[in-house]
C-alpha cells in the first residue's frame, strides 16, 4: 500500500519512467517545500513510526522558486544515495537574503519500508511552485 500525501494530493506513475506528484496547497512557500519534501520521500518509502537518528543541515543560495525546489529535492536525492539515510522531518526555514536553510531530520533507509524505487533526478517537465489564492502549491516529476 502506497501512503497518501494528503487528501487534495494526486500522484501519477508512468512504468519505468516516473511520478508526478501535485501536492495540496501550503499556506506558506517553505511550508510547502517541506511537503514536496515528503512527497518525494512518499513515493518510495513508508516511514510512518520512524524516528530520526540524526540531523542534516542545508544552507541553498537565493535562486528562482523552481530552481529552489529542485535543489532541496536534489538534496535529499544524494541523501538517500550517498548517504543510505532517508528523511523523517523536515525544517525549512527563508534567509534574509532569499536563500533556504533547514533540518533534515535522517533515519537509516532499512528503518524505513521501501515500497518502490529511489527517484534518481528531478524532471524540470511540468515542474512548478507557485503561490495561489488558497497558499502555494507544487508539482514535480521524479526520475525512477
Amino acid at each position: 500500500m502506497r501512503p497518501t500525501l494528503g487528501t487534495q494530493a494526486s500522484r501519477r506513475q508512468w512504468p519505468g519512467t516516473g511520478y508526478s506528484v501535485k501536492l495540496p496547497s501550503s499556506s506558506a512557500r517553505t511550508a510547502c517545500l517541506a511537503e514536496a519534501v515528503r512527497g518525494l520521500v512518499a513515493v518510495f518509502a513508508d516511514t510512518a513510526g520512524v524516528v530520526a537518528s540524526r540531523s542534516v543541515a542545508f544552507m541553498l543560495g537565493p535562486a528562482g522558486d523552481e530552481e529552489q525546489l529542485v535543489r532541496l529535492l536534489e538534496e535529499v536525492i544524494y541523501l538517500v544515495e550517498v548517504d543510505g539515510v532517508v528523511p523523517v522531518d523536515v525544517r525549512v526555514q527563508l534567509r534574509p537574503d532569499g536563500g533556504l536553510r533547514g533540518r533534515l531530520g535522517v533515519a537509516p533507509l532499512q528503518a524505513a519500508i521501501v515500497i518502490g524505487p529511489a527517484p534518481k533526478a528531478i524532471a524540470w517537465h511540468e515542474l512548478s511552485l507557485v503561490p495561489e489564492r488558497t497558499g502555494w502549491r507544487c508539482r514535480v516529476t521524479l526520475d525512477v
